[in-house]
């Protein structure tokens, strides 16, 4: 598969005085930027495409993908937070994480 369509910015749009060259390059970028969409989505499981914006463009799937899981601070300092509560076990036997 080529990947034009994620390594390059979209070719100017097409018109009357396009050169054939334009026209080639243009439709094999559209090719590609579809093929890396339908790629991208069937490896999603459905529950994980549900959450993704639909985009018509590679390169904005990719960015849509980032920004939603996207870890924030915030969140890994409440994982941090959380591993560091102290664990207890049956018959009053505690073990305790030092700071």
């Amino acid at each position: 598969m080529d990947y034009d369509a994620i390594r390059e910015d979209e070719p100017t749009a097409l018109t009357e005085a396009s050169t054939t060259t334009q026209r080639t390059k243009h439709e094999k970028w559209e090719k590609s930027n579809r093929m890396a969409l339908n790629v991208m989505r069937k490896a999603m499981t459905p529950t994980v495409r549900r959450g993704i914006p639909i985009c018509d463009k590679a390169k904005n799937f990719l960015k849509a993908i980032e920004m939603k899981f996207k870890e924030s601070e915030k969140v890994e300092t409440d994982l941090m937070h959380d591993l560091q509560i102290p664990l207890q076990f049956q018959d009053s036997i505690s073990v305790s994480i030092p700071p």
